[in-house]
């Protein structure tokens, strides 16, 4: 659903093997991977383990734009992190927040540990719906690494009004008759 996500945080150790925008200094700009390829991870991470689904980052979690290119309504969102209860120094996110630009954050989620230590979800719901074009996601962690595979939307675009278009014919209209009066 999203068009891109970006990070304007400088953040060491950012990695998102599959970013398709521009990555600069750990910024990402312009593109989509790991956190919107509809691939919601089944294992933990595991050191050396090659490319996997995850995001990841230590210490500090960066705030991530998402674009959805047109006003969009969500009526929920789902981040899918790893769970590994400190192994590998990997941590669940404490809590995580979705503020449409120019709005307000609604609401904050905190994210339980399991003790099982497999990766989980937290689903955040809007009952009526958040309304808006770009949203930022704030994910607040751990002390050490904050492992994401997936982060899923639900949600619909939003209509344009059904009148917009035959008001923009009509003033069109007015114009072109108002030019034709003055060349008469």
């Amino acid at each position: 659903m999203p068009v891109s996500y970006d990070t304007t945080t400088n953040v060491d150790a950012w990695r998102d093997d599959s970013y398709s925008g521009t990555v600069s200094d750990f910024v990402l700009s312009g593109g989509l991977g790991d956190l919107t390829d509809g691939i919601i991870a089944t294992g933990g991470f595991t050191p050396g383990g090659g490319v996997d689904p995850y995001v990841a980052w230590i210490d500090v979690q960066p705030p991530i734009l998402f674009d959805f290119g047109a006003k969009i309504r969500l009526s929920s969102v789902t981040l899918y992190y790893d769970d590994n209860n400190g192994g590998n120094n990997v941590n669940v996110p404490q809590q995580f927040s979705l503020t449409p630009t120019g709005g307000a954050t609604l609401t904050q989620t905190v994210i339980n540990n399991l003790p099982s230590g497999e990766p989980n979800s937290t689903t955040l719901s809007f009952g009526a719906g958040l309304v808006g074009q770009t949203f930022t996601l704030d994910i607040i962690g751990s002390d050490r690494f904050v492992f994401i595979s997936e982060v899923a939307f639900v949600g619909a675009a939003v209509p344009l009004p059904a009148g917009l278009p035959m008001l923009v014919m009509g003033l069109g209209a007015l114009g072109l008759m108002k030019r034709r009066r003055k060349t008469a």
